[in-house]
């Protein structure tokens, strides 16, 4: 700041020399007026002796005034000197008046001269820098003056005096008159630029206006709208027009046409083609020279009209016609018309700059509205790759465990038949088989766990844990690896571990990962898994400390333990095996159950991994759309009106719905919003009829419909369940009665088997195109005795459905032609009264459209998402035993 200051008075300063004030120049003429007049008057009153006074009194009164003159002009101190010059002007009057003996006419004279001045220059601070020196001089000559002041009284001094003081007046009337100019051209001035300021500022808030809706919208035509209603105060039109370059096709072309009604006639604008090569059209013009170009009277020129523009002319006729650039970083994208079709516009450069700075903002929107584009462009295609991953991992799964299935199939069926047969030999190489292929399926499942948790595909589910179960589970999952490496596992809690509500299959493999992390690095050592449950800033917390006494980690290997595909070094990859992937799981599934998982270690002392989680992860908001009905105790179909229906929700809008329906068709409806309530309830009124929501907070529906059935008052209510079906992986195929993944396991698929009844006079249908899952599958079932048929694809399992009626019914969701989707979507519309169990076997990965498709192919199926196993399947049993009423 400081030095562009100086920068302005350097240059200042040379500027004004040569340059006269107005304090010196306004006055200039007056000044040699009244000091010529001073002097001739003293000469003609002095004595003929006295010649030398004369010259000298001439010499001054004629040679002052051009001397202050010269001096303001080349001194460069104009101002300064013009207002000491009136100082001077005081003190050679007041000399003056002493040389004329102070006689009253002459004295009088010079003094109203010297006063009017004064005032009428510089009011009274310049009239007493006029009038001081006067008096001090001559209350200073005085003393040495014979003063006389009848002197001149009635001579030729007194005329003189009369014509000099009539002339000077007439000149300060002049000067009042030039001043009072001065002041109503500078308040003219003042005026206009306050009309400027006035200007500015409106058009300073239009186009913060403007500004505004460009950058909260990227509809183009809302900012050309905002612009043109902007404009309307600066220039009259009535039409706007947007054309863009076509470059492929090297020609402008309309995209919109603001200010016509007319359809049709905007649809035959947007028609035309201007071509770049023909440079006689103004909107060609206007793209190439990257600047506006402006027609006042359209009229006039249109013998002059390219081709293109007459086109332009004779569907839209307008009188005056302005055009502006579009660039966006110096590139011209496109050319903005503004056009007035009823009577000719006048605009000078002021208002062409103005309506340039507003075509600005329609190029910025433009611009963003791309970018936009763009974005989402990219967003489509991120998403359509994202799919496709989805997709692919989901077949990929498939087809990579599939062949697995049949491998560890066949090798623990070899492995029992070695053991009837007494082939001792053979065991230990069929147990290698059975290990090297339960350890590649671990390797397979990281990979794809790995991916859907980096394509954020994996849902949490939260639901009450049993702890002391959940640890015996966890404790038997990992006990091979710790008999195998003689090391043993303490297990200690610390807190109430009754409230624990988590996602128990994602806690159960972060826990077994860990375990079996230690276990695996720790040989004739010990392990120590401790609980504890605590209140920590009003939220209970659960942590899982996890320590062994194993061969622990360096600090370098400890910053990349949780990386994908890492671990400590090669030696501990060939010697300990794995991908380096369970760690990295177990890190983004703590993160993913809202907590963190630390780790503390040291070389050849072991390693601490700590792990901290919610307590109670809030459960989610049911979604009433995504209900559907299971029934534990079936309706006999003889309800009379007027029965009373107990409905148990803690969602407050699936109470009234409920309530709403069932009044309707003329029940009494009682309510209650969660679990305790409702079994008071149900106790004190007995009704006919329970519904019941499954998923509710405190006691959920199971806990209530088991105090249901314990009470033996109250067992006899039926119960009406309400699911939701959320979780591909724990889905039960949403129409089927069971539902397994690959690779089959021989027990899981005889224990569903056993659930469903005994298998005499049963028939299994087995519908797989894997012929060696196929075939393993039907020795297995045949061996427990059941009357198995087969069936390659979905066409041929329909045909043998078709024929046998078969009890169960064995699906495999991917097969060519016709696949299980297609197979259950035409059973539940050839046979919607049927009876058969549908087990579904698949390993693919079901993504949510698969979801969709299944969810329309069934009706009522017994649902739990994310239930504890042996109670879901208790009441799949339950549900299985009883058969459905029709409808």
């Amino acid at each position: 700041m400081n030095s562009s200051r100086e920068f302005s008075n350097d240059k200042a300063a040379p500027s004004n020399r040569g340059r006269i004030h107005t304090i010196v120049r306004l006055p200039m003429i007056g000044r040699i007026y009244a000091m010529g007049s001073a002097a001739i008057l003293i000469a003609i009153t002095l004595p003929p002796e006295r010649q030398d006074l004369m010259v000298s009194v001439l010499a001054v009164g004629f040679g002052y005034p051009p001397l202050v003159y010269l001096l303001a002009r080349f001194s460069g101190f104009s101002r300064a000197i013009g207002y000491a010059a009136f100082s001077v002007d005081g003190a050679l009057v007041g000399a003056a008046m002493a040389l004329l003996g102070f006689a009253f006419v002459p004295s009088t004279v010079l003094f109203t001269m010297l006063v009017a001045a004064g005032l009428v220059m510089g009011g009274f601070g310049l009239l007493l820098r006029c009038v001081l020196p006067a008096v001090i001089v001559s209350a200073l000559a005085w003393p040495y003056v014979d003063v006389n002041f009848d002197a001149h009284g009635q001579d030729l001094p007194l005329y003189l005096g009369g014509a000099i003081i009539s002339i000077f007046l007439v000149y300060i009337s002049y000067l009042a008159h030039h001043t009072s100019r001065q002041l109503i051209g500078a308040k003219r001035s003042l005026e206009s630029r306050n009309d400027q300021v006035r200007y500015q500022a409106t058009l300073m808030a239009s186009m913060n206006r403007v500004a505004r809706i460009v950058n909260s919208t990227l509809d183009l035509g809302k900012v050309v709208a905002a612009i043109t209603h902007s404009l309307s105060d600066v220039i009259e039109f009535d039409q706007v027009g947007l054309l863009f370059i076509d470059r492929d096709n090297d020609c402008l072309t309309i995209d919109r046409y603001i200010g016509t009604q007319d359809e049709a006639l905007g649809e035959r604008l947007r028609a035309l083609r201007l071509p770049l090569k023909e440079t006689g059209s103004v909107f060609v013009l206007t793209a190439l020279n990257n600047k506006p170009y402006f027609i006042e009277d359209t009229e006039a020129n249109k013998l002059r009209m390219s081709p293109s523009d007459a086109r332009v002319h004779a569907l839209s006729p307008s009188k005056s016609l302005m055009t502006f650039p579009l660039s966006i970083h110096d590139q011209v994208i496109g050319v903005l018309v503004f056009a007035n079709t009823k009577r000719h516009v006048k605009a000078g450069r002021e208002e062409i700059n103005v309506i340039g700075r507003h075509v600005e903002f329609i190029a910025t929107a433009i611009r963003n509205a791309r970018m936009y584009e763009q974005i989402k462009a990219a967003q489509r295609e991120a998403d359509a790759a994202n799919e496709t991953k989805s997709q692919f991992l989901a077949n990929m799964s498939h087809e990579l465990r599939t062949p697995m299935n049949a491998v560890i199939g066949y090798s623990e069926m070899l492995k029992e038949e070695a053991e009837d047969q007494g082939a001792e030999d053979f065991i230990p190489d069929l147990d290698r088989i059975c290990r090297a292929s339960k350890h590649l399926l671990r390797l397979i499942n990281d990979v794809l766990d790995l991916s859907k948790v980096e394509a954020d595909k994996i849902e949490l589910y939260p639901e009450r844990i049993d702890v002391d179960a959940f640890i015996e589970e966890v404790t038997n999952g990992v006990g091979p690896i710790l008999e195998a490496n003689g090391n043993t596992l303490h297990v200690e809690t610390r807190g109430d571990m009754d409230e624990i509500v988590n996602d128990e299959t994602r806690l159960r493999q972060v826990v077994l990962n860990l375990l079996s992390n230690a276990a695996k690095f720790t040989h004739d050592g010990t392990i120590r898994m401790n609980l504890s449950r605590y209140l920590d800033e009003g939220r209970w917390w659960l942590d899982i400390v996890i320590n062994d006494n194993g061969i622990g980690m360096s600090p370098e290997q400890i910053e990349k333990v949780f990386d994908p595909f890492t671990q400590a070094d090669a030696s501990t990859t060939r010697k300990y095996g794995g991908t380096g992937l369970g760690l990295a799981i177990t890190k983004r599934y703590c993160e993913l159950m809202g907590g963190t998982i630390l780790v503390e270690s040291e070389e050849d002392r072991g390693s601490t991994f700590t792990v901290r989680i919610p307590a109670n992860l809030d459960e989610p908001e049911p979604d009433a759309t995504a209900t559907q009905t299971v029934e534990t105790d079936f309706l006999d179909g003889t309800n009379e009106t007027g029965a009373t229906i107990l409905v148990i929700d803690d969602d407050a809008t699936a109470l009234d719905l409920m309530q709403r329906l069932l009044v309707r068709e003329g029940y009494r409806v009682l309510t209650a919003e969660d679990g305790k309530s409702g079994l008071e309830l149900a106790r004190k009124r007995r009704p006919d009829v329970i519904t019941l929501d499954a998923l509710m907070p405190g006691m959920d529906g199971w806990t209530v419909l088991g105090e249901l059935k314990a009470d033996p008052e109250l067992n006899g209510i039926p119960v009406v369940m309400i699911s939701f079906v959320d979780e591909p992986n724990k889905g039960f195929a949403l129409g089927a009665s069971d539902y397994m993944t690959k690779p089959v396991e021989r027990s899981h698929l005889l224990n569903i088997l056993g659930r469903i009844g005994q298998p005499d006079d049963r028939e299994v249908l087995v519908i797989e195109d894997d012929e060696d899952t196929r075939d393993l599958i039907c020795r297995w079932l045949e061996q427990e005795g059941w009357k198995v048929r087969q069936a390659a694809d979905g066409r041929e399992g329909l045909a043998a459905f078709r024929a046998l009626r078969p009890t169960v019914v064995v699906l495999d969701l991917m097969m060519p032609d016709i696949d299980g989707f297609e197979f259950l979507a035409t059973l539940r519309s050839e046979f919607p009264d049927d009876r058969s169990r549908v087990i579904v076997v698949t390993a693919k990965e079901l993504v949510p459209d698969d979801l969709k498709r299944l969810n329309g192919s069934v009706e009522r199926i017994i649902h739990k998402v994310r239930a504890p196993d042996e109670q879901l399947l208790e009441e799949i049993s339950r549900h299985l035993s009883v058969d459905r009423v029709p409808g």
